[in-house]
């Protein structure tokens, strides 16, 4: 998975991303590249939908060129999450009720389990989407103020 977006900014000459390293070094990512108008970070991902929300993107760089900030990020943590929530359930449902001789409840199980899935992976990816959205403004706010 992944996600782009962009802004506009005044200029790309010496832009600084210290907003940014504040976000994301507290929450396990670290540079791997950074020069006067670009800084790249990765991170560890997602475990947990109880972890911050911007641990949903595994990769995310910013790039500062002709007039606009380019953010783009690889949403490994979000697919994780999404996998885990999508086949787990229905899988354990599904291995529980091979041991089990009764099998009423279980298709119930499956289906409240087939439609939750999916919601729960959409929500996980917006919350995702929107601290990255929030992350990139901050950045053009605090070079405004500059």
């Amino acid at each position: 998975m992944k996600y782009s977006a962009q802004m506009d900014c005044q200029s790309e000459a010496d832009i600084d991303f210290s907003s940014v390293e504040t976000t994301l070094l507290p929450n396990g990512f670290r540079v791997i590249k950074k020069d006067d108008t670009s800084i790249e970070f990765t991170g560890r991902g997602m475990n947990s939908t109880k972890e911050d929300p911007i641990r949903g993107a595994t990769k995310i760089s910013l790039m500062a060129k002709s007039g606009l900030l380019h953010l783009n990020a690889n949403l490994g943590g979000v697919l994780f999450m999404s996998l885990f929530v999508c086949l787990f359930p229905p899988l354990l449902i599904l291995s529980l009720s091979y041991f089990n001789s009764s099998d009423s409840g279980v298709l119930n199980l499956l289906w409240i389990w087939l439609v939750m899935g999916p919601m729960i992976a959409y929500w996980i990816r917006q919350r995702t989407v929107k601290s990255l959205k929030i992350m990139l403004e901050n950045t053009i706010a605090y070079q405004a103020k500059k």
